[in-house]
């Protein structure tokens, strides 16, 4: 979840938001049109679960955490331009 905040900050979008607040889900199926608002509060929630729960999140929640986390990038990835864009792919996410 912080490492999905820090690519979105890269474009500009949610820099002062917590992830752990009620309307999370809505601001970033709001910064990222191809996240719905469902797949933002399961996210929100395996990351709820694997912070304070008694147990790990299951494999199929981690992979559908990556699946949005990569559907973020991409959209940061497109959005971005020049030596911002070079920076992302190589220096910080997609390297």
């Amino acid at each position: 979840m912080v490492r999905m905040l820090e690519v979105l900050g890269m474009a500009g979008k949610m820099k002062d938001c917590d992830a752990m607040g009620a309307d999370f889900s809505e601001k970033l199926s709001h910064a990222v049109p191809s996240i719905s608002r469902e797949e933002a509060v399961q996210i929100q929630r395996a990351a709820l679960q694997e912070s304070f729960g008694n147990e790990e999140i299951s494999k199929m929640q981690g992979r559908e955490t990556r699946r949005v986390y990569k559907k973020a990038c991409s959209y940061v990835y497109k959005t971005c331009r020049g030596i911002k864009k070079m920076y992302f792919r190589y220096g910080k996410v997609y390297g």
